[in-house]
């Protein structure tokens, strides 16, 4: 889509006269390194801006997006004449090739298998704005005290939040908030949303590009504050409040504020305010379909959740995790690399297929309904209990449920630090074992592990053995064998070594993810108890009448949702 704003008399217009711009990125509170990266690109009248948010461990993730930075920053440096279309097409090419060497590092070095990167670009040209996005950093505008979200999320949630699975507000602290369905660098097949705004920019617009880091611990009207003062004041103002709510992940903020001289304004736009559709560029045929296993554990977890209540106590089965697999997954990059399914787990997953996508769409509304079904009994529950005066027993008992969890928590999280340094030690072994003496190592593994310990015992008297032998000038036979004798040991040793240490790894990668899964599975218990004590909490102030009002609302909205799954249940038996 082209831009709605004229262009006659500004073939000379250098944007870069008319705006503040500010970058600041931050670790934050959680992450020990910080993988996003920010570029400014202030090259012939274009300005560029870069928000790269990495993925896929600690080595990976800031490479993938330092990576992906670079080519588009060297990409628009390298403009001659820029155009409108010249600048298109150089950052479409620039994140392609970004894709091909982060997917090709990746495949050259294990210890990078995985890595990706969100990417989100904005380039201000004269009186458009390129917009390119690919994963879920955000673009968002500012404009008369209005903030307007200009791209869109590339993830699972936004995916099911548009099939209507789950409520907005569940985003930022849904369990699977985290996973992307678009990356540049895991995959061959590379998507990028492309949108040339059709409404600005115009004068005393500021536009605001930011890693999910940023945007999940505040809120959008915290965003306005940029709209006056300092600029670089009031992106440290960001920062420091997202650290303040948490600081879960790492913070990136590039902000653009233009100023009342910039020669159009609002009344110039020819068109109305509206939010534009991007469109979609499929950059990259995709060569394979990738299938992810953090879907299948994500939906065993979330049934194992539903099945601690006593309401719908099978949410979801094998065969609906097949289909969900099935249906969002085809495009989905995954930053993990899992075990293969063993032979059970394929058997389970050929459990059902569907026979068209009338009868996916169909089991997919049954779960949306038991799920939001649930809810509403638990609900229900407690607004009987708040009637029946027993507001006081229903409250310990959720304290003491959160407490046990926060324990669990705390004993999780120190699990998975254990568990990362003991990673962090054999994968540095690993590391080491290129540049430094085998039997060295040898011995300082067999510490841990008794078998390398006895075969370092053994190579080391085999040595001595071989030495004394020279020493006393013993048969050249005699000294032959035990040279034999010792480099055989000394081989085993080390192919000993190679495999004890390799086995360390795999060990406790495995560990490390599923500590990830286990942890993250129980925050979002805590965060649904949470909701829980809130929902009491409100019912407890309130008169006995306005919990009558709010129950009857509940069981209309349940008896409406009882007979649609009927129907959907009459429907399903069809197929």
């Amino acid at each position: 889509m082209a831009s709605n704003i004229p262009n006659t008399g500004f073939s000379e217009l250098n944007v870069t006269d008319f705006v503040e711009c500010i970058g600041i990125t931050d670790t934050g509170r959680v992450r020990e390194e910080n993988q996003d990266t920010f570029a400014i690109v202030n090259h012939r009248g274009v300005l560029c801006c870069i928000v790269c948010d990495g993925m896929g461990g600690p080595k990976g993730g800031r490479r993938a997006a330092s990576m992906a930075s670079q080519f588009i920053k060297e990409g628009i440096q390298n403009l001659e004449s820029p155009d409108s279309n010249s600048i298109k097409q150089t950052v479409f090419e620039s994140i392609k090739k970004a894709n091909e060497a982060i997917l090709a590092a990746s495949i050259e070095n294990v210890e990078l298998a995985g890595m990706g990167t969100t990417c989100l670009v904005a380039c201000f040209f004269r009186t458009e704005l390129h917009i390119f996005s690919v994963g879920d950093s955000r673009l968002y505008r500012i404009r008369e005290g209005n903030v307007q979200q200009l791209t869109e999320d590339h993830t699972l949630v936004a995916e099911l939040m548009k099939a209507g699975l789950i409520q907005k507000t569940d985003n930022s602290t849904h369990l699977i908030s985290h996973i992307l369905t678009r990356s540049v660098g895991p995959s061959s097949n590379l998507q990028i949303d492309y949108l040339c705004l059709p409404d600005g920019p115009v004068a005393n617009d500021v536009y605001v590009l930011c890693s999910d880091g940023l945007y999940n611990c505040i809120s959008e009207k915290d965003l306005t504050i940029l709209a006056a003062g300092d600029l670089e004041n009031g992106c440290r103002h960001l920062i420091e409040k997202s650290n303040s709510n948490g600081g879960f992940d790492n913070i990136t903020i590039v902000a653009v504020r233009f100023k009342a001289a910039f020669p159009v304004h609002l009344e110039d736009i020819s068109v109305p305010q509206v939010f534009a559709q991007p469109h979609t560029v499929q950059v990259v045929e995709a060569v394979d379909d990738i299938f992810s296993p953090v879907l299948a554990e994500y939906l065993r977890q979330i049934k194992n959740i539903k099945e601690e209540k006593h309401h719908f106590k099978i949410l979801i089965s094998i065969a609906l995790a097949s289909v969900m697999t099935i249906w969002i997954w085809r495009e989905l990059e995954t930053f993990y690399s899992l075990k293969p399914p063993s032979q059970q787990e394929q058997q389970a997953s050929q459990v059902f297929t569907p026979k068209d996508q009338s009868q996916l769409d169909l089991l997919v509304k049954q779960n949306f309904l038991k799920n939001r079904l649930d809810k509403l009994y638990t609900q229900l529950d407690i607004i009987s209990a708040a009637l029946t005066q027993e507001q006081n027993e229903v409250v310990d008992s959720l304290q003491k449920q959160k407490e046990a969890l926060i324990n669990q928590i705390n004993q999780k999280s120190t699990e998975l630090e254990n568990t990362r340094q003991e990673f962090k030690y054999w994968s540095g072994l690993q590391t080491r074992m290129t540049t430094e003496d085998l039997v060295n190592l040898a011995s300082e593994v067999g510490k841990y592990n008794s078998q390398l310990k006895t075969l370092s015992e053994q190579f080391q008297v085999s040595t001595w053995a071989y030495l004394n032998a020279l020493n006393n000038q013993k048969p050249e036979s005699e000294i032959n064998k035990l040279f034999l004798e010792r480099r055989e040991r000394e081989d085993l040793l080390k192919k000993s070594l190679t495999d004890e240490v390799q086995r360390k790894v795999n060990e406790f990668a495995k560990k490390l993810q599923a500590s990830q899964l286990e942890l993250a599975f129980f925050k979002r218990k805590l965060a649904d108890l949470d909701d829980q004590i809130a929902f009491f909490s409100s019912m407890q102030n309130a008169k006995d009448q306005g919990l009558k009002v709010a129950r009857d609302k509940i069981l209309q909205e349940i008896l409406t949702l009882e007979a649609e799954l009927v129907t959907l249940n009459k429907q399903a038996s069809k197929f």
